[in-house]
């Protein structure tokens, strides 16, 4: 029988799994590659059968025989997910009962023919993990939002250097790879001073990678920080508790994905059993109260309470969300999100207003949403956000970070660096895909062996 099932990408995040995962399923993965044909292989003993559909790819792994239902398996996959979630036992086993091609025909012609809704492969996203109008929220073998999207833990080879080096020399070699993999030149000669201090310090001329990687780990790891999640929420509860609403600012430059990150956190939120409202102050962007107006609308279809405050477009930004959070505490929403208009940091007015209403409404949290694709301008982005803030109110910074397309980047992730320490504030999640459920924690050992591969 079947000991292990998943279902992942060509990018290699991981959408479904029933069954322990096996420690060598990386190794699995890299041999199968990505090219869109059944293979069957075996390793360690185990049958593994791999097939495609779409962009997604369906792997088993069983003791005993080759599965080979796997046109069965797939359609009630993407016929019914729920259902197939439910009674995945129960299907697999009867799926090595049925033999004959006979049997396999007539139950996949029953799937076919059934009067379920069937998703296509190419809105699969949308289907399974993300919500509709059309449907409830599916049921997950993992139970927090934030731990279903989660991209494989491959090897990664490191390739500064393969024997002993001269500290002089691996100054200058460590500067262009940290510069390779998109960190900012300003931030890579940081970390090169430090560095090579340190190994100074410690009496060595020569360095081999054992040592180097211990000491590029801490110091990247002093350098990178993240949210405490569960603090986070446990400050709203408390905030809760006193009788106030717990707001949360979206700010960042023009089209780097705020309005999508909110819906994401409000869809972490309303995991958490948060009542949410959200505040449309983006009154500058045409479509962008009709934007979370959709976001809202998905949400009340899968049976969650979420609120909206819109005054439409050509108001004061600083007023609409004054008038949400007193609306919002009105009817005893928990949370209200904020979501404001994208400017760009050179724009006076622009940032004079976003000073007015942090100054106006002093939001609990403030969330900057930048992207993995820009490059060192990023720095100066957030240096000017954080000057307009502290503007509105003395002292006052930006909380955390929600870093934007990091699915487009491959291994340049050199923004998470740059972000965290010219902001000088966490990372909250990464953004790694266009639904609600693509929200990833950061994980600082996976950083730091990407940024060295």
């Amino acid at each position: 029988m079947i000991e292990y099932f998943c279902v992942y990408t060509k990018k290699g995040i991981l959408r479904y799994q029933k069954g322990e995962k096996p420690g060598y399923l990386d190794e699995i993965i890299l041999r199968v590659g990505i090219s869109p044909i059944q293979k069957t292989l075996s390793v360690r003993g185990k049958n593994i059968t791999v097939e495609s559909r779409g962009s997604d790819f369906f792997l088993i792994i069983d003791s005993k025989q080759t599965f080979d239902s796997f046109e069965i398996l797939i359609e009630k996959f993407y016929c019914n997910f729920e259902d197939f979630d439910k009674n995945f036992d129960e299907i697999i086993k009867s799926l090595y009962y049925e033999r004959s091609k006979e049997d396999k025909q007539s139950s996949l012609n029953k799937i076919k023919q059934s009067k379920v809704r069937r998703w296509s492969e190419e809105n699969l996203d949308a289907a399974i993990l993300d919500y509709s109008s059309e449907k409830s929220i599916p049921t997950y073998s993992e139970s927090k939002l934030n731990t279903i999207t989660k991209k494989f833990d491959f090897p990664r080879k490191f390739s500064l250097f393969s024997k002993k080096i001269k500290i002089e020399e691996l100054k200058e070699k460590l500067s262009t790879h940290l510069v390779d993999k998109n960190v900012s030149l300003e931030i890579s000669q940081k970390i090169v001073k430090n560095v090579y201090t340190e190994l100074k310090q410690d009496g060595f001329e020569y360095v081999d990678q054992h040592v180097f990687k211990e000491k590029i780990g801490k110091i990247l790891s002093n350098m990178i920080s993240q949210i405490n999640h569960e603090e986070l929420l446990e400050n709203i509860r408390k905030c809760n508790q006193k009788g106030k609403i717990f707001s949360i600012c979206f700010v960042g430059v023009n089209g780097v994905g705020k309005s999508t990150s909110l819906a994401k956190i409000c869809c972490w939120l309303l995991q958490n059993n948060f009542k949410v409202y959200i505040a449309a102050c983006d009154t500058f962007r045409a479509g962008a109260i009709e934007q979370l107006k959709v976001h809202v609308q998905r949400f009340k279809s899968a049976g969650y309470e979420v609120g909206l405050y819109e005054k439409g477009y050509n108001k004061s930004d600083a007023t609409v969300a004054k008038n949400a959070i007193i609306m919002a505490k009105s009817e005893n929403y928990d949370v209200i999100l904020i979501d404001t208009a994208g400017r760009m940091h050179n724009k006076k007015e622009l940032m004079i207003s976003l000073s007015k209403l942090i100054k106006t409404n002093n939001p609990e949290h403030l969330i900057f949403v930048g992207e993995a694709l820009v490059g060192s301008d990023s720095l100066e982005h957030l240096r000017e956000f954080n000057r307009a803030v502290g503007e509105g109110i003395t002292d006052k910074r930006l909380d955390s970070i929600l870093l934007t397309k990091m699915d487009t980047v491959d291994d340049k992730i050199g923004q998470i660096v740059n972000m965290t320490v010219a902001g000088n504030c966490p990372i909250l999640f990464l953004g790694t895909g266009q639904t609600n459920m693509d929200l990833t924690k950061i994980d600082i050992k996976t950083v730091v062996d990407s940024l060295m591969s």
